[in-house]
């Protein structure tokens, strides 16, 4: 995989969109609801009688749909039963159909392909570039009891220092991550039970008119909301598993040997390396 296929990567794109949109879809309504419910909450405290009820109910909330227009619902909460991952799984198929644990598969499919592919590819060409560029930044690896500067014990990619992989894995995650923001955004709006949209091309419109609503020429600055915080936690889990995947990878390389590593080897390796 992390030899650099595009092909490689847009098929494990798809297949773990596919497969894993459930957790997907319940992790960002977990999300969303326990957001709704600590609302809920701190407004009932603050609105309470001096004798401290701490049950209220809440008959109009406001939400946003895509579409621009607002919808009434109605809602209630009582401290201490905020959402759990058991009751919006159940609420989701009881209420929306087994089907709707899929919902928003086309906008997860829409980044993750093309995303996967794009991180692998580019990754190389980083790494590439950090051999070609920081001499200093090539590793070494070992086999036989033969050192090679260089050579990887796997594939003929040039081998990296945990320093290098980590720098090139952070990089990597992050500018792609900035460029595919906008569907990172429109894939949870999807998700979401708060918008309502035809297709990812009116996601994406509704999300530049909601920044040009703002004034000062900033219609663009909502595609990209979040992504510091999706970088600060990205880009670390980035370069760490790529450090850590590299040197599982030369390492069982260097004691499977030449034979191994040509026939069964880089299954094992791949699959104990966490990819």
């Amino acid at each position: 995989m992390l030899d650099g296929c595009p092909s490689t990567g847009g098929i494990s794109g798809f297949a773990s969109a596919v497969v894993l949109q459930p957790f997907d879809l319940v992790k960002t309504r977990l999300q969303q609801d326990n957001t709704f419910h600590t609302r809920i909450i701190e407004s009932a405290t603050a609105t309470t009688t001096s004798n401290h009820k701490v049950n209220a109910r809440v008959e109009q909330t406001t939400v946003r749909r895509g579409n621009g227009n607002l919808a009434q619902t109605k809602g209630s909460a009582v401290r201490g039963k905020g959402p759990s991952i058991p009751r919006v799984f159940m609420k989701i198929w009881k209420e929306e159909g087994r089907l709707a644990l899929w919902r928003g598969t086309g906008a997860t499919l829409a980044r993750n392909v093309p995303g996967v592919a794009l991180y692998y590819t580019s990754l190389q060409h980083v790494r590439n570039t950090f051999a070609t560029l920081f001499p200093s930044a090539v590793g070494t690896t070992t086999r036989n009891g033969k050192t090679s500067i260089g050579k990887g014990n796997v594939s003929t990619l040039t081998v990296l220092s945990p320093s290098a992989n980590l720098a090139a894995g952070a990089l990597t995650r992050t500018a792609v991550g900035f460029i595919l923001n906008p569907l990172t955004i429109v894939k949870a709006r999807f998700e979401s039970n708060y918008y309502s949209y035809r297709g990812i091309a009116q996601a994406v419109l509704s999300l530049t008119r909601e920044g040009a609503g703002g004034g000062g020429g900033g219609q663009y600055r909502t595609l990209f909301q979040g992504f510091t915080a999706t970088a600060l936690r990205d880009a670390p889990y980035a370069g760490i598993f790529l450090v850590v995947y590299e040197g599982v990878k030369q390492n069982l390389g260097g004691m499977l040997g030449p034979e191994s590593s040509s026939r069964w080897g880089p299954t094992l390796i791949h699959t104990l390396s966490g990819e």
